[in-house]
């Protein structure tokens, strides 16, 4: 099984804790937007898919045509200062975003903070928060987290092995958000 329907099979599996009236946003990188589109195929209608690229909505609305699903909103927007249009999901999904975040020379841990705070206000109590990290650890997204957030799983990634120690390439982690 490739590890992207390993994300895929546990985003669905969350997001079948809500009704398919759930509302969830996925604040990412857009081809990664698109992996809302078995959510959408499945009978949820309150899908969000955001960008702070206009090409990239643009990609996304190609694609999400092409599927031939109209129940995925695309928005332009700077998840740092999101619009009063991005409140109470119960779903998050992050798929590079945070990593872009982290990369920032201007003033990257300011910015990591302000993720955070982002986070908490678009995220209702008790909701889900996934990320796919290819830059950070367990041990430091719980760090990043660790306010507001409580770990539920660690999501199945391609392991490699160097030196004799088994590491991950990529950091796959189910947070939910504390009341």
């Amino acid at each position: 099984m490739h590890p992207h329907q390993r994300q895929t099979v546990s985003v669905s599996t969350t997001a079948t804790r809500y009704p398919g009236h759930s509302s969830i946003s996925s604040c990412l990188a857009v081809p990664a937007t698109m992996r809302i589109l078995p959510e959408a195929k499945n009978g949820f209608t309150n899908l969000t898919g955001i960008d702070y690229s206009p090409s990239a909505i643009q990609l996304s609305e190609k694609v999400r045509e092409k599927e031939g699903v109209s129940n995925i909103k695309l928005l332009v927007e700077d998840f740092l200062a999101p619009s009063a249009e991005l409140l109470g999901f119960h779903i998050c999904i992050d798929k590079g975003t945070f990593d872009a975040v982290s990369l920032n020379p201007d003033n990257a841990v300011g910015k990591r903070k302000q993720y955070v705070r982002s986070l908490c206000s678009v995220l209702k109590p008790e909701g889900f928060f996934l990320i796919t990290s290819c830059n950070w650890t367990k041990e430091e997204l719980l760090n990043e987290f660790r306010e507001g957030f409580e770990i539920v799983e660690e999501l199945p990634t391609p392991k490699f092995c160097f030196g004799g120690r088994i590491g991950n390439s990529v950091t796959a982690l189910v947070f939910q958000r504390k009341k």
